[in-house]
């Protein structure tokens, strides 16, 4: 259920992102998602420690961008069960890793995850 609309939001927002300063210390970004009364809601904090056994590392934000939230706008995705949402973020990150990486904030670190506040974090790179 991914929405080219949406899509092309999200692949905008991360490329403006990657004109951001940086620090090179970062080694990870977590695309973090949560529901608020006006619908989804993206954010992205980095880390300058990734450990993939132990998730707590992505309570410790060393990196916020300026326009770190992105709302969800679109009323379709906004209608969609957690699950179902969860499923459509990652089929675009998924294209974003395949084709537009490099234009993006997400090219400048080893690691990125991504997930809802109270739930699993998943690998993406």
């Amino acid at each position: 259920m991914l929405l080219p609309e949406f899509l092309n939001t999200l692949l905008d927002w991360l490329s403006d992102l990657a004109s951001e300063e940086m620090p090179d210390d970062i080694q990870v970004i977590n695309i973090g998602i949560f529901k608020s009364t006006n619908g989804y809601q993206l954010y992205l904090t980095g880390a300058k420690h990734y450990d993939p056994e132990n998730p707590d590392w992505a309570t410790v934000i060393d990196y916020k961008p300026k326009e770190m939230y992105l709302p969800v706008q679109d009323t379709v995705l906004n209608k969609l069960s957690w699950q179902k949402f969860l499923v459509a973020i990652e089929q675009a990150l998924r294209i974003v890793q395949a084709h537009h990486l490099n234009d993006t904030v997400l090219s400048k670190v080893q690691h990125v995850t991504f997930g809802f506040d109270d739930g699993d974090l998943h690998v993406l790179i």
